[in-house]
Parts: structure tokens; C-alpha cells; sequence
């Protein structure tokens, strides 16, 4: 009798102690384990008792699956994968740790409901009594107090799947991973009625692309990084990547090149761009360029006699713009110059142009002057290219003379890209 109660304990010890052992001590487990072991001799019924005890439900009949095979509404699932990160999420109703897990079919995000998560990136893990729901974030693995998380002792395979370059981001992608350099960041206080708490712009090898933040991750402008488990969603038509509380961000140290001006042809070929530099000629100043007048409540440009398409008549506050057609060799865009990068390169303020126009009544609205600064510049410009109306549009950010010596630099390259 003393024999097999003793065997049960020692099975116990080495079979049931570990998916514990973050609750009770191994003293007070053999304690416990011996007690019941006295009245029950069914390994099975005192495994179950043993789990109840210490807040474990009884866990029977799991379906293992492989990551990529899961799907919303899975019960009792058994997952065997790698942790990819892992991250503490607090919030007004508490704490949670949201991370990714990976096997050899694919990654999915996880949420785990508990005190404390002992794993960290790269363990290997077995999860048994998981969830999956789907949500607006895609199927999220759901770990909670009655889950089981234990080490794995053989090395898991990761898939590479989800690897991509950011010329290779679609609309609708989730459980992407990415390595790129932070070109631009701008922070908020976390307030989720205003939007994303970051924002900025990532690019690699292949090209930029803006992302957008739930979450106040530690990146700075000029970091290099390796993003796991990120989403990527349209917005005007082109792909912007959004990162979430089950997005892991490691520091790399090591180098990264974005690609210098791009042409017209690549982009316009892709569907748009965003932050893009392009270098071209101003090979046309169209009619509606010089000084506006907006509607000051949905900035619409007024028709005669101060009349908005939406409002009706309004008083209206005055701008300035430039409606240009920018030829870089490869093709031809229609590009917005707003107010200050147009102010910037001419050197003169839209209080300038109005004092003008007071005074010589054959200045107008300064179309023709705008017309004999800009027709003919050879210029760098730097913005959006983004879908409107009538096919794609470049918004302007910012807009300077290409001078000799980048001109030169450009054929160069040109001529290194033929060799």
C-alpha cells in the first residue's frame, strides 16, 4: 500500500508539480498530494482533484492544433509553439500580457489573463485549456486562470511566413514581421478618443510606409527595429501599418538604407505612397493655382461671390496653393503645393502676394507670377501620393531647387543602376 501511494506521489511530482508550480511550493504539493492519495488510488481521478484545488478546472479531451489550423470559437485547445514576445498591458480594468506565439505552420497574437506570465521570448511553451475568438484584431489565442502554460523541452520550428519587406505589405495582412528604421515618430498623451498614441514613418530596403500605435512603445527616430505580429490596413488607398498591444518591438543593432528619390513610374505602379521624394521638372502651372478662398468650416475652395458647395455663402479666409504637373522620365503627376512649403520656396508669405494684389490690379489671384517662378524648376519634392477624385494626387509637404550637384548625384546613380 505504502508502495503504490508513494509511486502515485512521485507520478504526480513529475507529471502534475510543474503545471503548478507558479501556485504552491513542491513541499506543500507532495503535502497535499500525499493527503489525497491515501483515499483515491485512480491516478486520473486524483490528477483531476489536484488541478481543482489549486484553481485548475479539470481538463479533458483537448484537440491539439497547429497554429495555422485555428480558428474563432476553438475550445480546450493544446498548442505547442515559441514565444515571439511578449508584452504588460495595463488598463482601467487591469492587467493582461499580449504577445505572439509561433509554430511551424504560422503565428497568432495571444492574450494571457493572469497575475503573473513566467515565459519570455524564445521559450518554448505547451499550452493546454486555450481559447480562440476572433475580433477586430483577427482569431486572438485567449489564455485565462484555467489555462495550463508549461515549458516545452524540445525546440519548436518557427515558420518565417510572416517575414516580409515593406514592399511586400497588403491591406488585410496580420501577424507580420518586419525590420525597418524609424524615420519619423510623433507621441501623445494616451487618450483613446483622440487616436493611436504613435505615429510616424518605418522603411526599410524596398520603401517607406507610415505606421499608427495603440500602445507607447520605446522607439525614438532613428532606431533601428524588428516588429512581430503587426496588421496592415488601407487608408486612402495605400497600406499603413498598425501596431497593437500584441506587437512585440526589439531593438536591433545593425544598419539600415531606405532607398533615395523614388521615380514616379514605381509608385504610381504600387498605388501610392506615402512620405515618398521624388526628384522631377515642373512641367506645368494649372489654373486654380495662387491665392484661395477656403470656407472656414469645411475648407472648401469658394465658387464667385463667396458661395460654398456645401455651406452657401460664407465670408471665407484667404490661401495659397499650387496646382502643378511634376515629369520626373518615367511619367507625370498632378502635385498640390500647399500654403507653407509654397511659401518656403518662393520666399514670400500669402501676406506678401495680398499686399500685391492690392496694389496692382493686374496681379490677380498671382497665377502668372506663380507660373514664371515655378514652370520649368527642376525641384525635389517630398509628400503624399495619395488616390482623389480623379486618379492619383501629390500632396506636397515640402518642395526646394534640386541644385547641380544633386542633379549630378542623380545621374550618377542612374548610371551605377545601368552598370
Amino acid at each position: 500500500m505504502r508502495g503504490s501511494i508513494e509511486a502515485l506521489v512521485d507520478r504526480l511530482k513529475e507529471e502534475v508539480y510543474p503545471l503548478v508550480k507558479d501556485r504552491i511550493s513542491k513541499e506543500e504539493f507532495e503535502k497535499e498530494a500525499k493527503k489525497l492519495a491515501i483515499i483515491i488510488l485512480n491516478y486520473d481521478e486524483l490528477k483531476r482533484k489536484l488541478l481543482q484545488k489549486f484553481g485548475l478546472q479539470a481538463i479533458r479531451e483537448t484537440q491539439k492544433k497547429k497554429i495555422s489550423d485555428i480558428i474563432d470559437g476553438d475550445r480546450k485547445l493544446e498548442v505547442v509553439g515559441k514565444i515571439l514576445g511578449v508584452n504588460e498591458v495595463i488598463t482601467d480594468r487591469g492587467k493582461f500580457y499580449a504577445g505572439v506565439i509561433a509554430d511551424d505552420t504560422g503565428s497568432i497574437p495571444f492574450r494571457a489573463y493572469l497575475e503573473r506570465f513566467p515565459y519570455n521570448a524564445e521559450d518554448n511553451v505547451r499550452i493546454i485549456n486555450a481559447y480562440a475568438k476572433a475580433g477586430p484584431l483577427g482569431v486572438i489565442l485567449y489564455i485565462t486562470q484555467n489555462t495550463i502554460i508549461e515549458k516545452y523541452d524540445k525546440e519548436v520550428h518557427v515558420v518565417e511566413a510572416g517575414k516580409k519587406t515593406i514592399r511586400e505589405l497588403e491591406d488585410g495582412m496580420f501577424g507580420v514581421e518586419l525590420e525597418a528604421l524609424v524615420l519619423k515618430v510623433s507621441k501623445r498623451e494616451k487618450d483613446i478618443e483622440k487616436g493611436p498614441v504613435l505615429r510616424g514613418i518605418l522603411c526599410d530596403g524596398t520603401g517607406k510606409i507610415a505606421f499608427s500605435s495603440w500602445s507607447d512603445f520605446d522607439i525614438s527616430e532613428g532606431d533601428i527595429i524588428k516588429i512581430v505580429g503587426a496588421r496592415v490596413r488601407s487608408y486612402r488607398g495605400i497600406p499603413t501599418l498598425v501596431l497593437d498591444p500584441h506587437t512585440v518591438i526589439e531593438k536591433l543593432d545593425k544598419e539600415i538604407t531606405c532607398p533615395r528619390a523614388e521615380t514616379l513610374y514605381d509608385i504610381v505602379s504600387r498605388g501610392g505612397g506615402l512620405d515618398v521624394n521624388v526628384q522631377g521638372l515642373i512641367v506645368d502651372v494649372k489654373q486654380g493655382s495662387g491665392i484661395v478662398k477656403r470656407c472656414e468650416v469645411c475648407g472648401r475652395i469658394l465658387r464667385e461671390g463667396g458661395m460654398c458647395p456645401e455651406h452657401g455663402r460664407v465670408k471665407g479666409t484667404y490661401d495659397l496653393r499650387a496646382r502643378v504637373v511634376i515629369d520626373d522620365g518615367t511619367g507625370a503627376l498632378l502635385a498640390i503645393i500647399r500654403k507653407e512649403p509654397l511659401e518656403e520656396f518662393l520666399g514670400e508669405t500669402l501676406d506678401d502676394l495680398l499686399a500685391k494684389a492690392r496694389t496692382d490690379i493686374e496681379f490677380g489671384n498671382g497665377y502668372n507670377y506663380l507660373k514664371e517662378k515655378l514652370l520649368g524648376m527642376y525641384v525635389i519634392v517630398r509628400g503624399d501620393i495619395v488616390p482623389g477624385k480623379t486618379g492619383l494626387v501629390f500632396f506636397v509637404n515640402s518642395i526646394r531647387e534640386n541644385t547641380l550637384d544633386q542633379m549630378s548625384e542623380k545621374i550618377a546613380m542612374i548610371l551605377e543602376e545601368l552598370s
